[in-house]
């Protein structure tokens, strides 16, 4: 079973406007939510491709059970389910407002609710309840305020003492702790990984090389996106490139649900449904031969989470996309 944790969820709230204007009224011609964060995305899209998945996530306040409500909605038809653990104070929000008819938006994230000892207790709680060998663990999304750059190092090594393989899915401080317990896959976006590496990272060979930096640091994987742009799966003995099918929509969450579809196809997929279509060329290979069908085998992954990321790309803020939509970019490739 998959199971993501959020320990700094939101609800997304995205508002179009006539235009911008500073120091006058904005008046909304629309407005639409949903539970949000990495951890919820990743889930959701998991669910929409068949996988089981539960969804752990901190919520706090009024806010945490209007969160709570807008999950179910969107959880009501999957086999995904939400384990809410609950905190004083109140669940962010964060907002989009866009201007009709431009690409232009203004993006405002709340900080969160900080995560005292005792309510990281009552995620431990949740998680030994839910947790068990052969599981996926995906930690994901920033850390609520005050919790330490090693929080996702001390849950990944608890859980991975119990035969659970973890995902990672971070930034910053949370990202480097997150290595330390030597992540299955790790995936970042360009620039959290330029982060990372300390420094800008200007052409593919930049990308690969920071890339093998995580992998010294001890994950497996490193599943890296660039939003259209070419995007690379980084292992000790290859490296995959692969360029997402073109989508005209919001980026929001496209990076999660790549993460998604990379794990529902290494779950027992049926790998014919997308051994063809999207491109997928090798460009590297430490013994030749020997790797071929692991290669093979993370190809197929690989496509899928092409395809799902350019799926999401295409669909308009708070949407999520379907089956449907994820097959018309595997089919884009043919």
């Amino acid at each position: 079973m998959f199971i993501s944790l959020s320990l700094n969820p939101c609800i997304d709230l995205n508002m179009e406007v006539d235009a911008f204007s500073f120091d006058q009224p904005l008046r909304a011609l629309s407005e639409r939510k949903r539970a949000g964060g990495k951890g919820m995305n990743i889930a959701i899209i998991l669910g929409i491709l068949g996988m089981e998945a539960t969804a752990v996530a901190v919520v706090a306040g009024h806010s945490g059970a209007e969160f709570c409500d807008l999950a179910g909605e969107a959880m009501e038809p999957l086999p995904v389910r939400l384990e809410a653990v609950y905190v004083p104070g109140e669940t962010r929000t964060n907002t989009v407002l866009t201007a009709c008819g431009s690409a232009q938006h203004l993006k405002v994230n709340q900080r969160g609710q900080a995560l005292s000892a005792l309510g990281l207790q009552r995620v431990f709680t949740s998680l030994d309840g839910l947790v068990n060998r052969g599981d996926i663990l995906i930690l994901s999304g920033s850390l609520p305020p005050g919790a330490l750059g090693a929080t996702y190092a001390v849950l990944g090594k608890r859980y991975a003492k119990r035969g659970c393989r973890i995902v990672l899915d971070a930034d910053g401080e949370a990202l480097k702790g997150g290595l330390l317990v030597r992540p299955y896959l790790v995936k970042p976006n360009r620039d959290e990984l330029a982060v990372f590496a300390g420094r800008p990272l200007e052409t593919e060979q930049d990308i690969i090389a920071a890339a093998r930096k995580m992998l010294d640091a001890g994950a497996e994987m490193c599943l890296v996106s660039d939003g259209p742009r070419p995007a690379f799966l980084i292992t000790n003995e290859f490296v995959l490139r692969g360029i997402p099918p073109e989508a005209s929509g919001s980026p929001s969450g496209a990076g999660d649900a790549m993460l998604a579809g990379f794990l529902a196809a290494g779950a027992g997929w049926d790998k014919a449904d997308i051994a063809t279509g999207i491109e997928i060329q090798l460009l590297e290979q430490k013994n030749e031969g020997v790797f071929v069908k692991e290669a093979d085998r993370l190809s197929a992954c690989f496509r899928l989470a092409l395809a799902c990321g350019s799926a999401a790309a295409s669909m308009p803020d708070t949407m999520y996309c379907a089956w449907d939509d994820v097959k018309k970019k595997l089919s884009a490739g043919k």
